[in-house]
């Protein structure tokens, strides 16, 4: 039995105190929005109206996934119009979101709130039990969550809902349903690995991280969106101490993602390695793996790119200030 099976899953949630967040399941009436601030497009939206279809993103300015996932939402605003109303909510500060919500200006078409004490997030992501951004929820005209996954995926099901040949019933004995506690299982697992990934480098036990390194990577073997996030939530929860097992993650998640076929911003091994690189200080590599993937990019896509690298060096910068001042205090 793989080594994340040592502990059963249900004692996986209860050991995270999340049994109670198993309320709410796809079928299940949508909450209203608890919105803080209106930042751009429509006010007050009511997502229970029946009057459209709805779709929820969750989002983050830090979040390289939900950057590079802004034009395809765009798209969809534009293709739908009004028959479909899409709202990006974030829980970060007006004072974070606004300035880049100004910058993105048409590239970021569609309505953009904040959250409201994070009761969205409880209302949605807590509910469906989703831990990461970004990821989108479909709301049907009866005012139900009909839908849960990445903004990248949910094409199909989004345009059977707007048809209206979207049979719940259906989907729920296919393996659409049965994703969502699939997807549970994978989030809750992620993290599981990364908590014991972080105490044995806090620990200093380099038997114990050179165990669980091997055992992540067997585990988690052509799983390319797993890796990636394996890879990330290392080097931002240990400070850029994880780097050259990060860079190992993007380099197995690149072979996963071009077995697939899957080549976008989104699964580029040299902009995932240019993330890691720069969060863990080291700007030389940074730039050389950031220089591969715009001199690989297609031109139409080359500005775009440009700005999410250079987000990224800034977070890196941004980091790398943080720690000095923990050091000289």
């Amino acid at each position: 039995m793989k080594w994340m099976y040592f502990i059963s899953f249900s004692l996986l949630i209860g050991s995270f105190g999340l049994a109670p967040v198993y309320a709410d399941e796809i079928g299940d009436r949508a909450k209203p929005l608890e919105i803080s601030e209106w930042v751009k497009g429509k006010k007050d939206i009511d997502v229970t109206d029946g009057k459209s279809v709805y779709v929820v993103e969750f989002w983050a300015t830090w979040c390289g996934p939900c950057i590079s996932s802004i034009p395809h939402l765009t798209k969809l605003q534009e293709e739908y119009n009004d028959k479909v109303v899409f709202i990006g909510i974030s829980t970060e500060t007006a004072e974070k979101v606004k300035p880049f919500v100004e910058k993105q200006g048409d590239k970021m078409n569609y309505t953009i709130a904040l959250d409201k004490e994070e009761k969205c997030q409880k209302n949605y992501m807590t509910a469906y039990h989703q831990k990461g951004i970004p990821c989108a929820f479909i709301i049907d005209r009866e005012g139900l969550v009909v839908w849960v996954g990445h903004p990248l995926r949910m094409d199909e099901p989004l345009k059977k809902v707007v048809e209206g040949t979207y049979d719940l019933k259906e989907e729920k004995k296919g393996p659409g349903f049965k994703e969502l506690y699939s997807l549970a299982k994978r989030n809750f697992l992620l993290c599981y690995a990364r908590d014991n990934y972080i105490q044995a480098l806090k620990d200093n036990n380099q038997e114990k991280q050179e165990k669980l390194e091997k055992e992540i990577l067997k585990y988690f073997d052509g799983k390319g969106e797993e890796l990636v996030s394996l890879a990330n939530m290392f080097i931002l929860f240990t400070e850029g101490k994880s780097k050259e097992f990060s860079i190992r993650l993007i380099n197995a998640s690149e072979e996963a993602f071009q077995k697939e076929g899957r080549i976008n911003i989104d699964t580029n091994g040299d902009v995932n390695r240019a993330f890691i690189y720069y969060m863990s200080g080291d700007f030389d590599n940074g730039d050389l793996s950031a220089e591969k993937a715009l001199s690989e990019i297609d031109e139409s896509q080359r500005d775009y790119l440009e700005k999410i690298l250079q987000r990224f060096k800034k977070m890196g910068e941004s980091q790398q200030k943080t720690i000095k001042y923990k050091e000289a205090h």
